[in-house]
């Protein structure tokens, strides 16, 4: 699903734990439009857990989990622009939670944009107080016991 499509309200949704491949390109679209496809793999990707949730077969958000021992790094969460606010990013991530809980993992953590803390926090991830850039934007790390 592109930036620029509109999706449907009412369509039913799909959570699933899906390949790197299939995700490659909505990552793209979401988080790099303007790189080409091989910048969106990163390290790890073979051996993380990725969701999406689909929307009239369609990928609308999709997330990865990244597993190190018993601590998880989630990665690359996005959602399209047009389901955003409506808690899809919430169902994602609390889906991963419970797949991560299962595997044994007990904390989970993630880079969070400056922008987005207080959507973290909502999910009750502590923030850390410390603020760094990654490529020029300021980020903070985020983070939830599993237990």
């Amino acid at each position: 699903m592109k930036p620029t499509e509109k999706p449907e309200a009412d369509a039913t949704m799909l959570f699933e734990e899906v390949q790197t491949g299939d995700i490659l390109k909505f990552r793209q679209a979401m988080l790099w439009p303007d790189k080409p496809l091989s910048h969106v793999a990163v390290l790890g990707d073979d051996t993380a857990t990725h969701l999406c949730l689909r929307q009239n077969g369609e990928i609308c958000a999709a997330g990865s989990f990244f597993p190190d021992g018993d601590r998880v790094q989630l990665r690359k969460l996005a959602v399209h622009p047009g389901l955003r606010g409506k808690g899809i990013g919430k169902q994602l991530i609390q889906a991963g939670i419970d797949i991560m809980k299962d595997k044994g993992a007990r904390l989970l953590w993630c880079d969070a944009r400056v922008e987005s803390l207080g959507f973290y926090e909502q999910i009750g991830f502590s923030i850390e107080s410390d603020i760094y850039l990654k490529s020029g934007k300021p980020y903070r790390k985020a983070s939830i016991e599993l237990s």
